[in-house]
């Protein structure tokens, strides 16, 4: 069993892999930023396709392009997605779910 070995291994180097978690987060926000900096400007040529969001009316297309210029804003709703979702079905298991582990011997 190579895939226990493989979480054996990442479970006594825990701390390495939190930082490389944070490493390759950071990486990416700055990544996204750079994007930012240097995508003011572009047009897309004639013909090309252009993306969904572009063809949103109002309201949804300002906030779409409102949440585009803020960097790093994707990769904050989504550790904030799933923040919640964690805090949700947590909650879900709670409200009477699971069950107590000696629940089978009674």
């Amino acid at each position: 069993m190579k895939l226990l070995v493989m979480i054996e291994t990442l479970r006594r180097n825990l701390k390495t892999v939190v930082l490389g978690c944070y490493v390759v987060l950071t990486l990416v926000v700055v990544a996204d930023v750079i994007r930012i900096l240097f995508a003011h400007g572009h047009e897309v040529p004639a013909g090309e396709p252009v993306g969904a969001a572009e063809h949103a009316p109002g309201l949804w297309m300002s906030l779409y392009h409102i949440a585009e210029s803020w960097p790093g804003f994707w990769a904050g709703f989504g550790l904030l997605g799933c923040l919640v979702l964690v805090l949700v079905s947590k909650s879900y298991g709670h409200a009477g779910v699971t069950k107590p582990e000696d629940y089978y011997d009674e």
